[in-house]
């Protein structure tokens, strides 16, 4: 059986080939082919599980940097903290007043 199927394979593609290329067929039926075609060629997409993701990547542990790698993340912070300000600030409609001078 799976020697014949097998054989078919060929005939089969170019049937969901004439139905995903004819504009005259309905669309959902060019869709359903597009994606048997695509799955077959490329295989199915990759269920996405954020939960298991999120295992991954462990934890932030500040108390394995380096002192300047700690200096680091706190400028990091600071610059991060200043354009969240910023953005706020823009919002709620204080860009009335020119922004400051960065010196030449």
């Amino acid at each position: 059986m799976q020697r014949l199927a097998r054989e078919f394979t060929p005939e089969a593609t170019r049937y969901l080939i004439e139905i995903a290329s004819n504009k005259d067929e309905d669309t959902r039926n060019r869709i359903v082919a597009m994606s048997m075609l695509l799955d077959r060629a490329w295989g199915k997409p990759k269920e996405y599980d954020p939960l298991s993701e999120a295992q991954e990547t462990g934890r932030f542990d500040p108390a394995l940097l380096t002192p300047e790698q700690r200096q680091v993340v706190r400028q990091a912070m600071l610059l991060i903290r200043g354009a969240t300000a910023d953005a706020e600030a823009v919002e709620s409609g204080s860009r009335s007043q020119p922004p400051p001078s960065r010196g030449k």
